[in-house]
């Protein structure tokens, strides 16, 4: 059988099946979880209530059982569409306090109907909010994510979905019990809901070099391919470090597999100017792009971190899958609010619909939601079914997007697209005195893994890409999983294979699919669809243009001297082809021009004119050209101006005359002729400037100490002596251009303190301003450094 008959064969038979031509996408939404909590800074605390928290919202009505499946312990509710149901944990079930021990703390959420699942952990003071990933959508493969510490350690912990479940940890840091950077950590969870926790090492005494530890990098992996949910954040953390008067939070989210991590991402900023991003790398030789900075190279678990600044969104892109993540300042640096941890959706896990629950704390009440969707897409968008188009603002760096935050209530909100357009990116968070939260609200959960390439370029699915009739099109699917072979709709004919091209006979939009079906011995291995949507420009519109009157005949750059049809091809936009005719027929064409000039007034065909003016006649020859005869005319007027002239006492002005002139009672005048032959008369107007003698800076009265010690007994104000002084301030700067201090030098001093804080040891500027008696109206200056002694 030739190669021609097998695939005839084969494109046949896929045609018929039932197929992976409607593989369903998995969402954050589901019906069985696993929830794990951190530790939370201030176990101690008696915060009234339970520390941990489990908020469901469904689509549909239905039954939520929550449980501990180790211990026995159980919940049930049952909960209505547009209500939220909260779960009060007890701690005893779920609280993971020690590092690198196995213990029976993970929590199983299972439901009647599709439901959004939010975990929050609470003390006084700390306080996050996780959206729970469903466990069909859970994989294998993890890379952990933090912010780094100089205090209280980064933690992480593993809930195994499966019994008999081994996991192999490989560390970029040391652990509170010992391990260090490098070393493999393998775990055996014997049953199902067996959690292992890891703290960093706390309060760590730094090697030489070394200021700041994070567990970014960290690899976890399962064998057998064993589905695990991780967890992974800050026991309390400081943005962008530790320092008196800055407060910390915990830092709180489910890590997202690999598989999921994306390439195209908008960043939007939600509590401040002050919050930090930092984008991590999950292979080798990854480029990162920021709006449209210059490309930063990163290897695998390598950051680029970067303050959010005063921007509506920054546009982040990358060769190879990224995580981006957005952790809030701290209150001393943004008062208010506190960090928080939020992992960023990224542009190909777009979801049109999702409902998501706010809850408030003592604290924390105001609740705020950020989305992000295409602009061509705003009039789609419903919050709680009302439609907001006016609300959006485009994304600087890249219009193509917009974005809008939305002031919420307590409660479930629904969001949604109609079930058109290609989806929205949508964050929850909220901020009080001291606290923060911040979480994705959903997201979808493709295997990222699977990529789709549009002539060699990498298309995000659902995106759209351009092109000419006749153009040839080349579409490639890269995977990681084994599959069994792709299946290409093209819009009712179908290819099969890896790599196809194509050519679009028509002008339109088509939706391509390409439906991949995975092999058995895939780990996880789902049928999965890519899509793209291919619009497709003709030629622009052929126009035909007659008529010249003379030859030879300019045209696009090439002479023409005889008569005929002459064809020109364009390129628009898209470089698609366009061809412009012109049928060239000659004729005469005359065309005379005089010019009228005059003084005032100008004489023209029998009538007088006082301003420019153009007459134009056009007649008609013979032979059907137009003679055209054009009379400019033209009148200059006659002036009288002033010459305005400045001069210095005891100067003198030579002037247009060539005379020699030093007072104000002095007006010559001269008349001048333009080329024109028009009279108009000058007259000189001169102001003397009288001499002036300059200031006289004097700092001898002055006497000023180089250095002051706030902590001792003597010399411990920073003052300035003089006499004959009758008005004196003084300023003080530190190295960084900081105005410290300003007194007057003539009641007052300074103590070494900024805003009622001691100041650093260091030279500080200063700067006298001053009048004597002897020069009153004359304000003299003197600076110099000063050394601030501890």
């Amino acid at each position: 059988m030739n190669k021609r008959w097998l695939i005839s064969i084969i494109v046949i038979f896929v045609s018929l099946l039932p197929v992976p031509l409607s593989a369903q996408r998995m969402t954050t939404m589901g019906t069985d979880f696993w929830v794990c909590f951190l530790n939370n800074n201030n176990n101690s605390d008696l915060y009234t209530g339970t520390k941990h928290k489990i908020f469901v919202s469904g689509i549909n009505n239905c039954s939520v059982t929550v449980s501990n499946p180790r211990t026995g312990w159980s919940t049930t509710q049952n909960i209505t569409h547009g209500e939220v149901a909260r779960f009060d944990i007890p701690m005893e079930q779920c609280e993971n306090l020690e590092s690198e021990v196995v213990v029976n703390k993970g929590i199983h959420v299972t439901s009647t109907g599709t439901i959004s699942v939010y975990s929050s952990t609470i003390c006084t003071s700390t306080y996050d909010v996780a959206n729970i990933l469903p466990t069909p959508s859970l994989r294998d493969d993890y890379m952990l994510l933090s912010y780094p510490t100089d205090k209280w350690g980064c933690v992480f912990a593993i809930v195994a979905t499966e019994d008999s479940t081994t996991v192999d940890i490989v560390l970029t840091n040391p652990t509170f019990n010992g391990a260090s950077a490098g070393d493999t950590l393998t775990v055996f969870l014997q049953w199902a809901g067996q959690v292992y926790q890891v703290f960093q090492e706390m309060f760590p005494v730094f090697p030489a070099g070394e200021t700041m530890r994070d567990i970014t990098g960290t690899r976890v992996k399962s064998r057998d391919c064993k589905p695990i949910a991780v967890f992974n954040g800050d026991v309390c953390l400081y943005v962008p470090y530790f320092e008196p008067g800055q407060t910390c939070d915990i830092s709180y989210e489910q890590s997202i597999p690999t598989a999921y991590w994306g390439r195209k991402f908008v960043v939007p900023r939600l509590q401040s100017s002050f919050d930090y991003v930092r984008v991590t790398a999950l292979n080798d030789s990854t480029l990162v792009w920021r709006n449209s900075d210059a490309p930063v190279l990163l290897n695998a678990g390598e950051t680029y971190d970067f303050q959010i600044g005063f921007v509506v969104g920054d546009a982040i892109s990358s060769s190879l899958p990224v995580s981006v993540n957005v952790y809030f300042a701290s209150m001393g640096i943004n008062g208010n609010g506190d960090p928080s941890m939020l992992n960023i959706t990224p542009i190909e896990q777009m979801i049109s619909n999702v409902t998501f629950t706010s809850y408030s704390t003592p604290s924390t009440s105001n609740h705020r939601v950020n989305v992000m969707l295409r602009t061509a897409d705003i009039g789609l968008f419903t919050l709680d079914g009302t439609p907001y188009p006016n609300s959006f603002l485009p994304i600087q760096s890249d219009m193509t997007y917009s974005s809008a935050i939305f002031t919420v209530s307590q409660g479930s909100h629904t969001l949604n697209m109609g079930g058109e357009g290609n989806g929205f990116v949508a964050h929850a968070f909220g901020m009080g005195q001291r606290e923060s939260y911040a979480y994705s609200v959903g997201s979808n959960l493709n295997d990222l893994g699977n990529s789709l390439y549009v002539n060699g370029q990498y298309v995000p699915r659902g995106d759209n890409v351009t092109g000419c009739v006749g153009d040839t099109f080349t579409f490639v699917v890269k995977h990681e999983e084994a599959l069994n072979y792709v299946v290409w709709d093209m819009g009712g004919s179908f290819l099969v294979g890896d790599s196809i091209s194509y050519i679009f006979p028509t002008v339109g939009t088509n939706q391509i699919n390409a439906y991949l079906s995975h092999s058995m011995t895939s780990c996880f291995g789902v049928d999965d669809t890519l899509s793209v949507n291919v619009t497709i420009f003709g030629s622009d519109t052929t126009r035909k243009d007659t008529a010249v009157c003379h030859l030879p005949f300019t045209w696009f750059g090439n002479d023409y001297i005889e008569e005929g049809t002459i064809a020109h091809v364009l390129h628009n936009v898209l470089n698609c082809d366009s061809v412009l005719l012109l049928n060239l027929v000659t004729d005469m064409l005359d065309t005379v021009v005089t010019n009228y000039e005059g003084c005032d007034s100008t004489y023209c065909y029998d009538d007088v004119f006082y301003s420019n003016t153009v007459l134009i006649n056009r007649y008609t020859t013979f032979e059907g050209c137009d003679s055209v005869v054009v009379a400019n005319v033209y009148v200059h007027p006659s002036y009288y101006t002033l010459d305005i002239e400045r001069i210095n006492q005891y100067d003198t002005l030579v002037w247009i005359d060539g005379d020699s002139y030093w007072s104000e009672d002095q007006h010559p005048e001269v008349t001048l002729r333009s080329r024109y032959g028009c009279d108009s008369t000058v007259r000189l107007s001169l102001t003397v400037i009288p001499y002036v003698e300059p200031p006289v800076e004097d700092s001898s009265s002055l006497w000023i100490p180089n250095c002051f010690t706030p902590d001792e007994e003597t010399n411990s104000r920073f003052m300035v002596f003089g006499h004959d002084i009758i008005e004196m301030t003084v300023y003080v700067f530190n190295r960084q251009g900081l105005m410290v201090a300003s007194f007057d030098g003539l009641t007052e001093s300074w103590d070494g303190t900024y805003h009622g804080k001691p100041c650093k040891q260091e030279s500080y500027v200063y700067l006298v301003e001053y009048r004597k008696k002897s020069m009153p109206l004359i304000t003299q200056k003197k600076n110099g450094t000063v050394m601030l002694l501890r």
